[in-house]
C-alpha cells in the first residue's frame, strides 16, 4: 500500500520544474570563440495526452460516466511519453476514487486511493477521503489513523490541520485524546505560519531569486508557493532567464579567451587585419578571374554546339577546349569558395578581438546591456509572483492559525459556552 510508509517523505512533485542555469563549459587546450546566438534549451515535445477528453470527464456531473471513462484515460496515460503523464494519472485516480465513494463502492475506492504514492500532490486529499470512507463504513478509529498519518506526513499542508480537527471531532470534541489533536493542529498551523513569514521576508531580498536558482529548491518553499511553480507564465519566464544567463556567460567567456590571446601576441590584431586585407584582395582577383573564365567557357560551349550543328567531322578542338574550361572552372570555383570561408572566419575573429580589446566596445556593450535588461525584467517578474504567493500564504495561515487557537480554546473550556462544539 503506497500510502502507508514507514518513513517520512517529501510531497514535492511539480508540473513545471525550475530550469537550472546553463553552465559554461570551459574551453579545451585550444581556446575557441563560442557562438552566443544559440537558442538554448530545446522546446518541449508536443504532449500526447488528450486533455479535452480528460477535462470533459472531470467536469461531468455523472459519477457513472467517470467510472466508465476515467479507467480508459488512465490506461492511456500509462503508455504516454509525456513528462507530466504520471501527475495527470494521479489526478484522475483521485477523481475515480471520489466517484467510487459517491456510488458507495468503498472497496474499489480504497484500493484506488492506496495506489497513490506518498509523493503525489493528491496524497493529502486521498488520505482525507480514505478517512471519510472509513467514517461512512462505521470505523471512526480507522479514520483517525488515516488523519493522523496525513498530519505526520504533510504537516505544512492546510488540509492536515483540518484533518486533525476532524480527527478530534471523531474522538469526541472535549476528550483528552481530542484535546491533544486540537493542540497539535494549533502547533502545526503556527509552525506553517512562521515558515510562511520567514520565506516572505527572504523573498524581499534582491538576491532571493539568484539564491533559489543556485540551490536545491526547498520543499517548504515549494509547498507554500506551489501555485506559482505550476504557473506556465513562471516556467516560461524562468526558461527565458536561463537562456539569457547562458548568452551573458558566453559573451564574458569569449572576451576572456580573446584577451588572453592578445596578451600572448600584442600584434595579433594588427597581423590579423593585414591578413584580412590581403585575403580580400586575393578574393577579388579570384572572382574577376572566375568571371572571365565563365565567359570564355560560355563561348567555347557555343562554338562546340555550332560545330556539332554543322555536322562537321572534326570537333575535337572545341570539345577539348570545353573540357579544359570545365576543369579550370571547378578548380577556380573551389578556390573562390575557400577564400570566402577563410575571409568570413578571419573577419569574425577580427571583430571578436576588437570587442575584447576595446576597439569595438560599443557593440559588446549594447549586446550585454540588452541581455542584462532582459535578465532584470524576467527576474523582477518572477520575484513579484513569488512575493505575492508568499504574502497570500502568510494571510491564509494567519487565518488558519487563529481558527485553530479558537477551536482549541473551546475544547479546553467547554463550560464557557455549554454545548458549543467546533463545526464539522
Amino acid at each position: 500500500m503506497a500510502l502507508i510508509p514507514h518513513f517520512r517523505v517529501s510531497s514535492i512533485c511539480m508540473f513545471f520544474l525550475l530550469t537550472p542555469a546553463l553552465g559554461y563549459s570551459a574551453a579545451g587546450p585550444h581556446e575557441q570563440t563560442l557562438s552566443c546566438s544559440g537558442t538554448g534549451p530545446q522546446s518541449a515535445p508536443t504532449s500526447d495526452i488528450d486533455y479535452p477528453a480528460i477535462n470533459q470527464l472531470l467536469l461531468s456531473s455523472s459519477d457513472q460516466q467517470r467510472l466508465t471513462g476515467l479507467p480508459v484515460e488512465i490506461k492511456k496515460l500509462e503508455l504516454s511519453r509525456a513528462p507530466e503523464a504520471g501527475l495527470v494519472k494521479q489526478r484522475l485516480q483521485l477523481s475515480l476514487a471520489r466517484s467510487y465513494a459517491a456510488l458507495n463502492l468503498s472497496g474499489p475506492a480504497i484500493l484506488t486511493l492506496k495506489s497513490l504514492p506518498v509523493s503525489s500532490p493528491q496524497a493529502p486529499e486521498a488520505l482525507l477521503l480514505l478517512a471519510e470512507i472509513e467514517v461512512k463504513n462505521g470505523r471512526p478509529k480507522a479514520a483517525v489513523r488515516w488523519l493522523r498519518q496525513m498530519a505526520e506526513l504533510y504537516p505544512e499542508e492546510s488540509l492536515s490541520v483540518r484533518g486533525l480537527w476532524r480527527a478530534a471531532e471523531l474522538n469526541h470534541p472535549h476528550s483528552r485524546q481530542a484535546l491533544a489533536l486540537w493542540q497539535q493542529a494549533a502547533q502545526q498551523a503556527d509552525d506553517a505560519l512562521s515558515a510562511a513569514q520567514n520565506w516572505h521576508a527572504k523573498s524581499q531580498q534582491p538576491d532571493f531569486l539568484d539564491k533559489m536558482n543556485s540551490e536545491k529548491l526547498s520543499p517548504e518553499l515549494w509547498r507554500l508557493s506551489r501555485s506559482v511553480f505550476t504557473d506556465p507564465a513562471f516556467a516560461s519566464a524562468d526558461a527565458l532567464q536561463a537562456e539569457v544567463r547562458r548568452q551573458l556567460q558566453c559573451l564574458t567567456a569569449n572576451q576572456g579567451a580573446q584577451l588572453r590571446r592578445m596578451e600572448k601576441n600584442p600584434q595579433l590584431l594588427a597581423d590579423l587585419s593585414d591578413t584580412v586585407e590581403n585575403l580580400a584582395k586575393q578574393l577579388g582577383t579570384a572572382r574577376n578571374s572566375l568571371a572571365l573564365l565563365e565567359a570564355q567557357s560560355s563561348e567555347s560551349s557555343q562554338r562546340l554546339k555550332e560545330c556539332l550543328a554543322n555536322s562537321k567531322s572534326d570537333c575535337n578542338e572545341p570539345a577539348t577546349k570545353v573540357a579544359s574550361d570545365s576543369t579550370r572552372l571547378v578548380e577556380l570555383r573551389t578556390r573562390v569558395s575557400g577564400l570566402e570561408k577563410r575571409l568570413a572566419f578571419l573577419q569574425q575573429e577580427e571583430k571578436s578581438l576588437r570587442v575584447s580589446s576595446g576597439h569595438d566596445w560599443g557593440g559588446r556593450t549594447d549586446a550585454a546591456s540588452s541581455l542584462s535588461s532582459k535578465l532584470s525584467t524576467t527576474k523582477a517578474f518572477m520575484q513579484a509572483l513569488l512575493q505575492e504567493s508568499l504574502a497570500d500564504a502568510v494571510e491564509d495561515w494567519q487565518a488558519l492559525s487563529a481558527e485553530a487557537h479558537y477551536r482549541l480554546a473551546i475544547a479546553q473550556q467547554p463550560r464557557i459556552q455549554p454545548g458549543l462544539t467546533p463545526p464539522k
